[in-house]
């Protein structure tokens, strides 16, 4: 038996729900947060709507963060031309990543943003991120 609890932000384009259980996924762990997210230009070239602070905070339990960031990384799409603009954007989120030792879960090179516009392409903004200690569930 689980409980699944909303965490509201007060914001539209955040919530968290956290998973709580006396057992969870055959681990000790007795909770697990979902955290899904859509982020949005902010008011310069370089700046979400979402931090990369609230989106990806410390790992108190097992999370994993999901969402469309509008980010672009070399991490997530590797054969695209990244501009110094768009790493300035993606910086801070990978950053937070590395520290509390999550994972960046998208396989690298396989698009989420499928452009109606001829001009635009192919892209990888849509994200998943899991801390260590889920990282068993997704490794084959």
């Amino acid at each position: 038996m689980a409980t699944i609890t909303p965490i509201l932000m007060g914001r539209s384009d955040h919530v968290t729900l956290e998973i709580s259980a006396h057992f969870l996924f055959g681990m000790k762990a007795e909770k697990f947060h979902v955290v899904n997210c859509y982020s949005v230009w902010g008011s310069t070239p370089t700046e979400r709507t979402v931090s990369p602070f609230l989106t990806l905070p410390t790992p108190a339990f097992s999370t994993m963060v999901v969402g469309d960031f509008n980010i672009h990384h070399p991490s997530a799409d590797p054969i695209r031309k990244h501009n110094s603009s768009k790493l300035r954007a993606s910086f801070p989120y990978f950053s937070s990543v590395a520290e509390y030792g999550s994972t960046l879960l998208n396989t690298p090179e396989v698009h989420t943003h499928f452009p109606l516009l001829g001009s635009s392409r192919l892209s990888v903004l849509d994200l998943a991120f899991a801390s260590s200690s889920l990282m068993p569930f997704f490794q084959e």
